[in-house]
């Protein structure tokens, strides 16, 4: 029963994420769009495969804070406006929980 767990948790995370066109591969971390591989930031990569991988739901902050290179809110807001510049894409803040993609 355990090796069966094992198993289906490690095929969630193979699973490839789509949302609005943008994917993250689970193997390499890279974000695509519409297959395309997108060039941006070490940071924005990061934050945008967490909301990813959370959508539908927010991704708490701390996670989102756990890709920066300066852990505050400050930070994370500055490039949380960057990724919606880059990306087009509909993000929200959840008061007191984080972020999440509409």
């Amino acid at each position: 029963e355990l090796l069966l767990r094992i198993e289906a948790k490690t095929l969630l995370k193979q699973k490839r994420t789509s949302v609005h066109g943008y994917s993250v591969d689970p193997k390499t971390g890279e974000v695509y769009y519409n297959d395309v591989l997108c060039s941006m930031g070490r940071v924005q990569k990061n934050i945008l495969a967490t909301l990813l991988h959370a959508y539908p739901n927010p991704a708490d902050k701390e996670t989102l804070m756990e890709g920066l290179e300066t852990y505050n809110d400050g930070a994370l807001r500055v490039n949380i406006v960057k990724l919606k510049k880059e990306t087009g894409l509909q993000i929200e803040a959840v008061r007191g929980v984080g972020y999440k993609i509409l």
